[in-house]
This record gives structure tokens, C-alpha cells and sequence, in this order.
């Protein structure tokens, strides 16, 4: 992969003007990796609490809460 998709998204984000290719770059490349984190933290989070459901009502709880959170989430988007 080469750095082109990434000036490019920069490019079309508007920051081509304003900040400097490499300072945008490595903006786009900071995100990037955040949102990766973020992923492997709740899959991470979700394999252990996954380890400790064992039985239906704990399984019920976890998809109650989850309701409510993605719920809340629509409501604010």
C-alpha cells in the first residue's frame, strides 16, 4: 500500500490547503490506528466476558446491555 489512497483522502477532506502533505498524512495514519486499537479492545473485551457467561441469563444480560448502548448511540447520531 502506497501513500497515495492516503493523500488523496487527505486531499479530499479538505486539508491539502491548510496543513502540509506529510502533516495530513500522518493525521489520516493516526486515525487510522485508533480505530484499529478500538476494534481489537472490544474484541478483546467481548472474548473475555465471553469466557465468563455460562448461562442463559448472563447471555440475556450481555444482549440486554447491548441493546441499551446501541439504542443510546441512535438516539445521539
Amino acid at each position: 500500500m502506497g501513500l497515495a489512497p492516503l493523500a488523496s483522502a487527505a486531499e479530499n477532506a479538505g486539508l491539502s490547503g491548510v496543513l502540509p502533505p506529510w502533516c495530513a498524512i500522518t493525521i489520516v495514519i493516526t486515525g487510522l490506528l485508533l480505530v484499529s486499537m478500538k476494534v481489537v479492545v472490544t474484541q478483546i473485551i467481548r472474548l473475555r466476558a465471553s469466557r465468563r457467561i455460562t448461562t442463559s441469563a448472563h447471555a440475556l444480560r450481555v444482549l440486554e446491555i447491548e441493546g441499551t448502548r446501541r439504542s443510546r448511540s441512535q438516539r445521539t447520531q
